[in-house]
């Protein structure tokens, strides 16, 4: 583990690219492409496989010695067998384990193993200090495997090796394990190649979010990199719904039915990946969801009110001012009054709009992504203001305008 911490090594990033791509073979019968219509379907040219009664079918004619849920991954297997690649494990108590559970190969305990946990190993230790219910604290990482941008900095670049030398000894494997060309052959590549592109996709969205937030006029370090790891999280979870609670139902040392649950979970957890990719990992919904929740915790309510407040105030200061008389200095001083009105009434009505949308739950898929943009923009403004109030006060809770700066508001 703490090598992937300190790793220096040169990033191998495009091949990464061509692992699994080597099964694009013609005339399969069975191409292993998930439905683009709906979440719990795999599209065949003989059909759809639309349940686990479909899927046991196809498995009883193409997979009799039950195979592939064991070479078939998501990114939650792929990431167990890394782990376990890098950490230090007692072989034959896991040969012990498979034994007991009728399992065949240590790989095959890994697969099994990789439902226990909904955040892999990889990036969350088990090593607990509290209950995984009780909510990570916005000063700290929710990977507690990766603790500061520091650490990710190495973690990224020994990851992108280990990826690579994974992608490459698992293809190997299929390769042995079923003929080319034929249609187990090609979903377990497939499903290869989608979940290093995935794994690849998360790196590089983690980077790019911290730098976004960290950037001049962003948020502290501490409260940037908790955001980055919190998107990445939930994410994480959004890809892994589908293996929920999967190895509570499986009939222990039946293979077929093992087989059957697993490679049903893993080929929706696929399909759920491929969506993330289409919508370019931060324009998800449920990423917005976690951004909204974010912002709204760290702002202050006495901030609110202040803002409250000072938007009553300046709606009196506007009645009395459009009483004055015409000159052109008061005209430019009702001009610049109602455009820092207009400015802290949106920044009032961006907290409301905030509240909504974490009390419906989820941002509405049709909403335009410019207005989380501009609700960004909006709680990034709220929040450098406390941060300069409480610079200047040393600390105190008591908000004054003065500290807002209102520039890069959208």
């Amino acid at each position: 583990m703490d090598r992937l911490k300190r790793g220096n090594l040169n990033e191998e990033t495009s091949s990464n690219n061509s692992v699994g791509s080597s099964s694009s073979n013609k005339g399969v019968a069975v191409t292993a492409i998930l439905s683009k219509t709906s979440d719990h379907s795999i599209q065949t040219r003989n059909g759809a496989i639309r349940n686990s009664t479909d899927l046991n079918s196809w498995l009883t004619k193409h997979d009799k010695t039950n195979e592939l849920f064991r070479y078939h991954v998501d990114f939650h297997a792929m990431m167990e067998h890394i782990f376990y690649s890098e950490a230090s494990m007692d072989s034959l108590e896991l040969m012990e384990k498979c034994h007991k559970a009728g399992l065949r190969t240590v790989g095959e305990a890994i697969t099994v193993s990789s439902y226990d946990h909904k955040i892999p190993l990889l990036l969350n230790s088990v090593d607990m200090k509290s209950s995984p219910l009780v909510e990570t604290d916005t000063n700290a990482s929710c990977f507690n495997a990766i603790q500061s941008p520091d650490d990710f900095d190495g973690f990224k670049q020994r990851f992108r090796q280990s990826l690579f030398e994974f992608g490459r000894n698992h293809q190997r494997m299929v390769d042995i394990c079923f003929a080319q060309g034929s249609d187990l052959h090609r979903i377990a590549s497939e499903s290869l190649t989608e979940s290093i592109s995935f794994a690849e996709g998360l790196i590089q969205y983690m980077g790019k979010t911290y730098k976004v937030y960290s950037a001049p006029n962003g948020l502290e370090e501490n409260h940037a990199w908790h955001l980055t790891t919190a998107l990445a999280k939930r994410l994480v979870e959004f890809v892994g719904e589908p293996r929920l609670y999967v190895t509570s139902c499986i009939i222990v040392g039946d293979l077929a039915d093992i087989n059957r649950r697993i490679t049903m979970a893993s080929f929706r957890s696929l399909d759920k990946m491929k969506k993330v990719r289409s919508l370019n990992f931060e324009n998800v919904p449920c990423v917005h969801v976690e951004l909204s929740r974010f912002f709204f915790k760290i702002v202050s309510p006495e901030a609110i009110e202040t803002l409250q407040a000072t938007a009553q105030e300046l709606k009196e200061d506007l009645a009395e001012m459009k009483q004055m008389s015409n000159s052109r200095e008061a005209a430019e001083l009702l001009h610049q009054q109602i455009q820092m009105k207009n400015q802290i009434d949106a920044l009032v009505g961006g907290v409301a709009t905030m509240k909504r949308f974490i009390t419906e739950g989820s941002f509405s898929a049709e909403m335009p992504i410019v207005k989380g943009s501009k609700l960004r923009s909006q709680f990034l403004c709220i929040y450098r203001w406390q941060i300069a109030t409480a610079r200047r006060n040393g600390r105190s809770s008591s908000f004054d305008t003065q500290d807002l700066d209102l520039r890069g508001m959208d």
